[in-house]
């Protein structure tokens, strides 16, 4: 994307966001909004739910308590994102099971490390906003993957991991 094409980009976005009054929210998803596992003894626990193959291997997720009234109340507030480390089959599929259990829920955007092959442990909201993310808001359990580079912590919401299988599969 060329500096003149982003600044278009940027300015649309700017201009959609004002006219809806809402800012930009993105979402990291593992030990974020839920935890993920291909541990099959997962399948017997109750509250998790099966993701289906993703590269070939079953997957199951738990969400973080309290998501869907979470998402219930931001969703108004905010164009939602997902930006993840995971793979772009398992983004899309955690974002497909995530817009079927709340209604109403869209993503505006996908950002993973196939996206970005020079992801290398971090994170920048220009791979997702280019142009400019003025009217972004981070939500993740990692602080320092927003540091490298340009320091982007003053805009991340640090959560406690949200890490349900780690404690029942050794």
């Amino acid at each position: 994307v060329s500096g003149a094409e982003a600044a278009t980009v940027a300015a649309t976005r700017r201009a959609r966001l004002e006219k809806r009054r809402q800012l930009q929210l993105v979402l990291d998803l593992d030990h974020t909004l839920l935890e993920c596992t291909t541990d099959a003894r997962a399948a017997a626990v109750r509250g998790v739910e099966a993701l289906g193959d993703v590269a070939g291997r079953p997957h199951w997720v738990r969400l973080r308590p309290g998501l869907a009234a979470f998402f219930e109340r931001v969703a108004p507030l905010y164009e939602l994102a997902i930006y993840t480390h995971g793979s772009r089959d398992y983004a899309l599929a955690v974002r497909a099971r995530l817009e079927a259990a709340s209604p109403g829920l869209k993503f505006a955007g996908v950002v993973s490390r196939d996206c970005c092959p020079d992801l290398r442990g971090e994170k920048s909201l220009a791979r997702l906003f280019p142009g400019g993310a003025a009217r972004a808001l981070i939500l993740d359990d990692r602080l320092d993957v927003w540091t490298r580079g340009e320091d982007q912590t003053a805009r991340v919401l640090v959560v406690q991991p949200y890490k349900f299988f780690s404690a029942r599969f050794r």
